[in-house]
């Protein structure tokens, strides 16, 4: 019998990130259940960190990652 697998949408955003809060969102991420991260790229003030995040979670991870920056992370 084949196995069934849940198949999750996910939406791709990129998030930017200055150089102090860099530590700060990949542990977030890296917390947050069923978040992929696909890249990052480093900036002069920073870095853009790409992401894929289920629709049915984009608020929520939206609301963390805002309240760990104090605001600063934009998407």
């Amino acid at each position: 019998a084949a196995k069934r697998v849940e198949l999750i949408a996910r939406r791709q955003v990129t998030l930017r990130v200055g150089f102090s809060d860099i530590a700060l969102v990949k542990a977030r991420l890296a917390a947050l259940d069923d978040v992929l991260v696909l890249g990052e790229t480093f900036l002069d003030d920073g870095a853009e960190i790409a992401v894929a995040v289920p629709e049915a979670s984009m608020e929520t991870v939206a609301q963390k990652l805002s309240d760990a920056t104090s605001g600063r992370v934009a998407f």
